[in-house]
């Protein structure tokens, strides 16, 4: 059902673009417009500050004061707290490439040593990543 309904929509999709090529041709402008003008300026500058907090292990630092709190409510660390706090306020994609930034960086880890057994069966996956697969590293 479901690949039949991504078909017909395709296939609807194709035939507006060669129906009315003046309407997308306007549209498609539309919408680089608004990313060129609205999304590149509001977003780049924050990656570029996100990647450089993270690579200089800033981002852990940042919220280092509050981190007890972060253990009480989420139990998660302080880089931790950083990525779902990203993650909740950017959004999927960002905030899933904030958490993989800091995992591939060893900030964040998928078992929290400080707060698990590690000879239990339950571990600790991180909100942001919760439900994804992971490979896991223990350090």
């Amino acid at each position: 059902m479901r690949k039949i309904f991504y078909t017909v929509f395709s296939i609807s999709q194709i035939c507006f673009l060669l129906l009315y090529p003046q309407e997308a041709l306007a549209a498609s402008k539309e919408g680089m417009q608004l990313w060129l003008n609205v999304l590149l300026p509001v977003l780049l500058p924050f990656l570029i500050l996100t990647g450089i907090l993270i690579h200089t292990n800033m981002a852990g630092k940042l919220l280092q004061p509050v981190e007890v709190i972060w253990n009480k409510v989420l139990g998660v660390s302080a880089a931790g707290a950083y990525a779902v706090i990203v993650g909740a306020l950017c959004g999927y994609p960002v905030g899933a490439k904030i958490t993989s930034d800091l995992y591939e960086n060893h900030q964040i880890s998928a078992v929290d040593m400080h707060a698990e057994d590690l000879e239990s069966n339950k571990l600790i996956c991180y909100p942001v990543i919760q439900g994804e697969r992971i490979n896991y590293q223990n350090k």
